[in-house]
């Protein structure tokens, strides 16, 4: 029973690891790279429900920060 519990806090670290690596990627505007950590986070066997609603929002939030387009500017 003990050896089931500690795989499961390591995964669950490892999630919180790929989270955490995924959230400094979008401070430092690597988007490409911040995804591929967060869907790793979001899907991994040991993710908590917070993981995954952390890596979700912040997915989502990547995608209004690339998908902005001010209008003014694209028409002179």
């Amino acid at each position: 029973m003990e050896n089931r519990n500690f795989y499961s806090e390591s995964c669950s670290a490892e999630a919180e690891q790929l989270l955490d690596r995924g959230l400094s990627f979008i401070q430092a505007s690597r988007f490409d790279e911040a995804v591929k950590c967060l869907i790793s986070a979001a899907e991994h066997p040991g993710a908590s429900s917070y993981v995954k609603h952390k890596a979700s929002a912040a997915i989502q939030l990547i995608g209004q920060i690339t998908g902005f387009v001010n209008k003014d500017l694209m028409n002179p």
